[in-house]
């Protein structure tokens, strides 16, 4: 259905109808904006992820490039079309801005806004969270959401008075049975493409999430654990910079893609399918394999796809084992080294040293690295790693980005502010405290942003105070009977009525007489 000369929306049958129930896709690309940066990829990648999701037995609506007006009415008319226990998914595509701690989807006539145009971004945009909440009123099964609006941020230049980060989005409270994913983590831009030899019509993210979504019988937080890693690795190699997808999971119960197929094993089969390594192996592989100390032909040889999955497992188990969280940072910067040391490329041995500054084979790799950079330019290609830093990310985005993720671990309480004191640094404390692990700095740098990167949920206690209780991972205020009032104690007790002062007989008048100390005197 076509809506206007430049915005197209038109719902497609699954091209594979799902036995697992009814699936809905909405699916939305924006590109083509007059006002702000237009995107090179965004209807593209939409255009793919549509096709994909029928394959996947979806329902699809597919928008393409629409304004506020189209946007409007293709979301309502989605909204329409769900039933209850329905599994939906969003897929937006385009620009997207945070103002105040709330997201906003851009449509391409989104106006250019000046200094005090906050109330005008709200109303012209899409809310993010209100769209989320207006399909959980919908009562579907699942509610997916997925972002791939991480990029730069089109108002940075005149940036209105609340508008947030220059890049990325922020960090959200998703309702129960939902599950919202975004292409990058905060204060981190989405990658288009690796580079002028990348011939990929798809960007860095997207590309990766069609892949893993036509996985046989791959649940999905095993799949954005995949994705996550798969993003960040590619980023890294192709382009020195950080890129790692986040997500937020509020999903009760689990969600595949693509089931595994039931068809029954062939009985007449000689081999059964092997069983999964049990705990006991999985645990065996990432303590036995991992060692800190281990020389450099060892760490060559290496397996560190299937080393690192195997701790990653236990990471997951124990949150708390200290042991498990140093076995696989080692694992993971080993894996770095294994393909500093195997490639003649030096983007490998650049995202070492922005990894691992402070590494053990920190000295190796920059010997290495200036091995292959030509002495006459390696002033240029190979910068100090202080002016690489702040060359690549401004302070304040990076610290808002930190402060973010700790305010997810639930150890920052204060207001995502870009400024790093003494709120941040004791939350900084309270999440190393908490999760066993020592941090590579107590102050902002991508080296802390990356070890950060891996927190999805809380680490750090819930702390009520005396007046509060602890209800659903909530702090809610007492509530005491009738009669009663909360002490800042926590305590109900029963207030008593003032008493209203007796009058001093001692002043008492009548006429032009008075009393005192028991005696009248009169004028």
């Amino acid at each position: 259905m076509a809506t206007s000369e430049a915005a197209t929306w038109n719902t497609m049958p699954p091209t594979n109808p799902s036995s697992e129930g009814t699936r809905l896709a909405l699916v939305i690309g924006n590109a083509a904006y007059g006002n702000v940066t237009p995107l090179a990829n965004s209807v593209t990648d939409a255009r793919s992820v549509a096709n994909v999701t029928r394959d996947l037995g979806f329902t699809t609506t597919l928008v393409e490039d629409a304004g506020r007006f189209d946007m409007n009415q293709a979301i309502d008319r989605f909204l329409e079309s769900i039933t209850p226990d329905a599994e939906v998914m969003l897929y937006y595509a385009g620009h997207g801005v945070e103002l105040q701690g709330a997201n906003y989807l851009l449509p391409i006539d989104i106006p250019s806004l000046d200094y005090n145009d906050d109330r005008l971004l709200r109303s012209e945009a899409i809310n993010l969270s209100d769209l989320i909440l207006d399909i959980e009123g919908r009562s579907p099964r699942v509610t997916l959401a997925i972002l791939d609006a991480c990029r730069d941020n089109p108002f940075a230049r005149n940036r209105t008075r609340s508008l947030g980060n220059t890049r990325g989005l922020a960090r959200v409270d998703p309702p129960t049975g939902s599950f919202v994913i975004f292409s990058a983590g905060a204060g981190e831009a989405a990658l288009d493409s690796l580079g002028p030899e990348d011939t990929n019509p798809n960007g860095l993210f997207t590309r990766n999430l069609l892949k893993l979504m036509q996985r046989d019988g791959v649940e999905l937080r095993t799949m954005v654990r995949e994705l996550r890693k798969e993003v960040q690795v590619a980023a890294l190699q192709g382009t020195g910079l950080s890129q790692v997808p986040s997500y937020y999971d509020q999903l009760i119960g689990d969600f595949y893609f693509k089931p595994k197929s039931q068809t029954p094993a062939n009985p007449a089969s000689p081999k059964a399918p092997e069983p999964a390594a049990p705990p006991a192996l999985v645990r065996n592989l990432c303590e036995t394999m991992v060692d800190p100390d281990a020389p450099k032909s060892s760490i060559i040889f290496n397996d560190y796809n299937n080393i690192i999955a195997a701790c990653e497992g236990l990471a997951s188990e124990q949150p708390q084992n200290t042991q498990v969280a140093s076995l696989l940072m080692t694992a993971r910067e080993q894996q770095a080294y294994q393909r500093v040391v195997t490639s003649e490329s030096t983007q490998f041995a650049e995202a070492y040293l922005r990894l691992f500054p402070d590494g053990r084979h920190r000295d190796e790799v920059q010997t290495h690295l200036a091995s292959l950079t030509p002495a006459d330019i390696q002033p240029q290609q190979a910068p100090a790693p202080a002016p690489t830093v702040t060359a690549q990310i401004d302070p304040e985005v990076l610290v808002r980005g930190l402060q973010s993720k700790l305010s997810e671990a639930g150890c920052y309480t204060g207001k995502i502010d870009g400024d790093w004191g003494r709120g941040s640094r004791t939350a900084l404390a309270a999440y190393a405290k908490h999760s066993g692990r020592t941090l590579s700095d107590a102050e902002p740098s991508l080296a802390l942003r990356e070890e950060l990167a891996a927190i999805t949920g809380r680490v750090c206690p819930l702390e009520c105070g005396a007046k509060y209780d602890e209800i659903g991972g909530k702090c809610v205020l007492k509530t005491c009977p009738s009669g009663q009032v909360l002490s800042s104690a926590g305590k109900c007790y029963v207030q008593k009525a003032k008493e209203t002062p007796k009058r001093s007989t001692g002043g008492s008048r009548s006429g032009n007489c008075f009393m005192f100390n028991g005696q009248q005197f009169c004028d």
